[in-house]
């Protein structure tokens, strides 16, 4: 499953993405990929990305967990930005969500229209230079929300079922496992909770 965007210019500064979930791998993955453009083609005007889809500092691929889409979700909800950080294999990359109002221009019987649409900006950024960026107009918002929601749904099918087989392997005759002491962690936070 999964959704590919790709926003192409005359410029050449275009990006595409594609948000996918991945169920042929043990647990279930939602991998985000962006490719910079490669050409455009002004008699057509189309752009390329399939030549920088290989090289290294023109693609990015990474994995969001479920609690990193999860702040997605309530991102478009609630129209706060959300920032995460990943750091992997010596990179660092940081991934910025956020909204803004889009204009858009609607014909009516009245003559032209403009409403405010709510759109999402999506920039991720490797080691402070490397920029993939993406408008996200409302109509891409709502596929990806249903394709997180989708991710949601296999996830946990995926976990009732493990439970379910992990459950079968014990029978009532076994001991249950005596839990283990945890070790007290502890974690420093910016600001504590209310309570």
């Amino acid at each position: 499953m999964n959704i590919a965007i790709y926003k192409p210019n005359s410029k050449n500064t275009g990006c595409a993405f594609s948000f996918r979930v991945a169920t042929h791998t043990k647990f279930p993955v939602f991998y985000v990929n962006a490719i910079l453009q490669h050409g455009w083609d002004d008699k057509k005007k189309t752009g390329s990305f399939l030549q920088n889809k290989d090289v290294e500092d023109k693609s990015i691929s990474f994995k969001l967990n479920e609690f990193e889409l999860g702040e997605i979700l309530s991102s478009i909800q609630t129209r706060i930005p959300w920032n995460a950080y990943h750091n992997f294999n010596d990179n660092t990359t940081t991934i910025k969500f956020a909204p803004w109002d889009k204009p858009r221009k609607v014909k009516t019987k009245d003559g032209e229209q403009t409403f405010t649409a709510p759109a999402f900006g999506l920039v991720v950024t490797r080691n402070g230079n490397q920029n993939y960026r993406i408008a996200l107009e409302p109509g891409e918002l709502e596929a990806l929300k249903k394709l997180i929601e989708k991710y949601f749904d296999v996830v946990f099918e995926s976990r009732a079922q493990q439970q379910d087989q992990s459950n079968d392997r014990y029978s009532k005759n076994d001991k249950p496992l005596k839990p283990k002491q945890e070790k007290s962690v502890n974690n420093t936070v910016e600001e504590d909770p209310p309570f």
